[in-house]
């Protein structure tokens, strides 16, 4: 080997110490991409373990999204969900202001939450047991001590905070009412109330107070961010943190960006929301950003199921939460409070339709005010079907306009989701957001979307974007004025391009016969058989005319549309007449059931005035009754005087008869005697024959009133028993003594006229306790006013 003088070997060094240099720092280079590698294939590990899936992307114990939801999960579903949440953490600056892999956060050691709401503890609860020094900025620090010891009680029967975990936030927080504690805070979020003039007062104030380094958030949920930001001396460190209610429960923050939001901003932003175990997605400014503005669309899907198609709110949330949603959106409405829909219209200029305008007249905010969709008890807050809230449905549904079919339940899902994956699709043609999963993922871990379904978006391509795209274009068609139904220009392409590529003959007729079927189906309900057949040979020749006109070169899609349109028109025009026949049938309908109303109000008249006359001769024959029986039972009692004056004069005569008999003369005395006093007796049967007439007024009183008032009648029959006992006992008397002379009045003849004496006597005694039975009988028969006493009749 040659030795090298000392001008080669200082040239190898030279070159030597360049290729160490170069080699140092490839290895650096090398090092740090295999440091970032690392951390990011840590992240992938962690959000494809199962166990900390839930950890990691959004598990809480509202139920979003379990380890054992996951586990039922198809896994296909869970692998687009698992590149979704790696997705969101790759986030980018538009005009290449910034993105993940060049920006640096500020270092966080403190944080402040300016607002004692529901919004702004729960943010506190979590910043503090993330391990923040956590300040809080409220009005009054006794009663935010007690609305959070409250919230404690509350999160400690839901099994989310224990003992330990509240004295870990109770020594990280600080409440105080002074911002000037602020000066060295290293991020700060506003939750004050959702008002633009409120929010740029406070972060006037905040830009006088904070070191330059800190970074301002503001948890506003459709303000512009531009806006706020104006009034700060460095505009780039304002950036928006929407987190969703309940904060410390859902594992979701909307990361918004605005024209001069610095990446620093949102690097520290996303290092905030990781360190609190939240999941970031960076969105655009817009009005309501991307989350609420496909939640806007939703919700407004939902009441036009109301006022426009008369479905009630319960019939609504159980066809939804059927479909698979956790809740229905008439109940996630009343739980989020319906005032604040007010403010975010007002706020965005969004004009609200007649159902909100009455539900806030009426202060129908839902829980808060126990009333919206449903009504809620004071007390439990159970929720309860509103009768009166059904009945608003109905009245402003009854006249309403309704262009788009809903038959059946699918309908009804398709009715509200379709324009929600369609508002989705135009946010991305918009910029505000950069990939379909993100928007995915924020609805599965933020409003409890089914989980099965992958989100709005691959909901959207699972039922086929062809299918999707041709029903938004068709009720475009129908209504060409409604924001909801405007169609993004991806799902216009998709339409196209499937249109040129797939339209054929075949497919031509398929399409129009099938519409046709539809069409004839509906005409046929409403009873138009004979046009079926016109329409059906109407469009046959169109076909046709369509068939060729494509064949010889022309625009196969506005072909289609015109028949379309051809279609539509013939369904409007036999719609309205169907609605005009039944308009009339209606009218004639009404006025038959007045003609019969008036008929029954006559036939009522005329009853009434029959049922008064009948009562003026009820009450006419009453009164003749009353005089009969107040005379006949009068004569009857003076005839009952009588009999007993004659039944105890002929006892005592009798008795002095029987015990002088040994005398001829006075025996001869006693049969003519007994002969005339029978014959005396045998005048009374007068008594007896009234007893047919009584029978006759009792029977007409039990006919015609109550017969609990009606006193029971005398017995005249066992009367006349006994009077006829009596007279047999006389004749046997008189027999007796006649036929026997004193020489052969023996003792057994004695004994015998005994044994009549005591039969008589016997005889005579019942008679006159029958007597005065009868008197009593009359006497109930004026204490019932059945009949007038007998001198109030002489006085009259």
């Amino acid at each position: 080997m040659v030795p090298m003088d000392r001008r080669q070997f200082l040239f190898v060094a030279a070159l030597i110490h360049e290729d160490l240099e170069r080699s140092e720092l490839e290895i650096r280079a090398d090092m740090h991409s295999l440091y970032k590698s690392f951390k990011q294939m840590r992240q992938i590990r962690r959000a494809t373990t199962l166990s900390t899936w839930s950890e990691g992307i959004g598990t809480n114990n509202i139920g979003y999204c379990t380890p054992t939801t996951m586990d039922k999960v198809p896994e296909e579903v869970r692998n687009y969900l698992m590149e979704a949440h790696q997705l969101a953490g790759q986030w980018s600056l538009p005009n290449n202001r910034g993105d993940h892999k060049n920006s640096e956060p500020n270092e966080i050691n403190s944080v402040a939450i300016i607002g004692s709401g529901t919004m702004g503890k729960a943010m506190a609860i979590c910043f503090c047991l993330a391990g923040f020094e956590t300040f809080m900025v409220v009005r009054s620090e006794q009663k935010c001590w007690k609305e959070l010891e409250a919230m404690f009680s509350i999160e400690k029967s839901f099994k989310r905070l224990n003992d330990a975990r509240i004295e870990k936030i109770k020594s990280k927080l600080h409440i105080t009412t002074d911002l000037q504690k602020l000066r060295d805070i290293d991020l700060i979020v506003e939750s004050v109330f959702e008002d633009m003039k409120l929010k740029k007062e406070l972060f006037t104030k905040l830009d006088g107070i904070c070191k330059p380094s800190c970074i301002f958030g503001t948890n506003t949920s459709s303000l512009d961010l531009d806006e706020i930001s104006s009034v700060l001396g460095d505009p780039s460190r304002l950036v928006g943190l929407h987190f969703f209610n309940p904060a410390n429960v859902i594992r979701l923050v909307e990361v918004i960006y605005g024209s001069n939001t610095s990446p620093t901003a949102i690097a520290t932003a996303f290092q905030a929301c990781e360190s609190i175990k939240k999941l970031p997605v960076l969105v655009g400014n817009c009005p309501s950003f991307v989350f609420n503005r496909l939640l806007y669309v939703y919700f407004d899907q939902s009441q036009k199921l109301m006022y426009q198609y008369g479905y009630l709110p319960h019939q609504i949330d159980k066809i939804i939460t059927n479909f698979g949603f956790l809740m229905g959106p008439m109940t996630v409405a009343d739980l989020n409070g319906f005032d604040v829909m007010e403010k975010l219209k007002k706020e965005n200029g969004i004009e609200p339709n007649s159902l909100e305008k009455e539900m806030w007249r009426q202060k129908r905010f839902g829980r808060k005010t126990n009333r919206g969709f449903y009504k809620y008890d004071e007390k439990t807050q159970r929720k309860e079907i509103d009768p009166e809230m059904e009945q608003l449905v109905r009245q402003y549904s009854q006249n309403a306009k309704k262009n788009i079919q809903i038959l059946n339940d699918q309908d009804l899902i398709n009715f509200m989701l379709y324009p929600t994956v369609n508002e989705g699709f135009r946010c991305l043609e918009e910029g505000v957001i950069s990939h379909e999963s993100l928007i995915d993922i924020m609805f599965i871990l933020g409003f409890g979307w089914p989980i099965n379904t992958g989100g709005p978006m691959r909901f959207g391509r699972t039922e086929g974007m062809e299918k999707v795209a041709n029903t938004l274009l068709h009720w475009n068609t129908l209504e060409p004025n409604d924001r909801a139904y405007m169609v993004a220009e991806e799902l216009k392409h998709i339409d196209k391009k499937n249109m040129s590529s797939k339209l054929n003959i075949s497919t031509l007729k398929e399409l129009f016969l099938d519409s046709l079927s539809f069409l004839a189906s509906h005409l046929q309900i409403m009873s138009f058989n004979s046009i079926p057949a016109e329409i059906n040979r109407e469009l046959e020749r169109r076909i046709q005319d369509t068939i060729e006109r494509i064949r010889t070169g022309a625009d196969a899609e506005s072909e289609v549309k015109q028949l379309v349109n051809v279609i539509n028109e013939a369904w409007r025009i036999k719609a309205n007449e169907y609605a005009e026949r039944q308009e009339e049938k209606r009218k004639r309908d009404i006025e038959e059931l007045e003609r019969k109303l008036r008929e029954m109000r006559r036939e009522v008249d005329a009853m009434r005035n029959e049922n008064n006359s009948l009562r003026r001769r009820q009450n006419e024959q009453l009164h003749v009754i009353q005089t009969m029986m107040t005379n006949h039972l009068g004569f009857r009692n003076m005839q009952k005087e009588k009999l007993i004056d004659l039944c105890g004069s002929f006892c005592s005569v009798l008795g002095n008869l029987i015990e002088q008999h040994e005398d001829v003369e006075v025996s001869k005395t006693l049969q003519e005697e007994v002969n005339l006093q029978v014959a005396k007796i045998l005048r009374q049967k007068s008594v007896v024959a009234a007893q047919g007439q009584d029978q006759e007024i009792t029977e007409y009183l039990n006919s015609h009133l109550c017969s609990q008032h009606v006193p029971q009648a005398v017995n005249w029959v066992q009367i006349e028993a006994e009077i006829l006992v009596l007279r047999s006992t006389l004749h046997e008397i008189s027999s007796m003594i006649s036929s026997l002379t004193p020489e052969y009045w023996d003792q057994e003849s004695t004994n015998r006229i005994g044994d009549l004496k005591a039969n008589l006597s016997d005889s005579t005694g019942k008679v006159l306790k029958l007597l005065e039975e009868a008197e009593a009988h009359h006497k109930s028969l004026i204490d019932a006013k059945f009949i007038l006493p007998v001198a109030t009749l002489k006085a009259n």
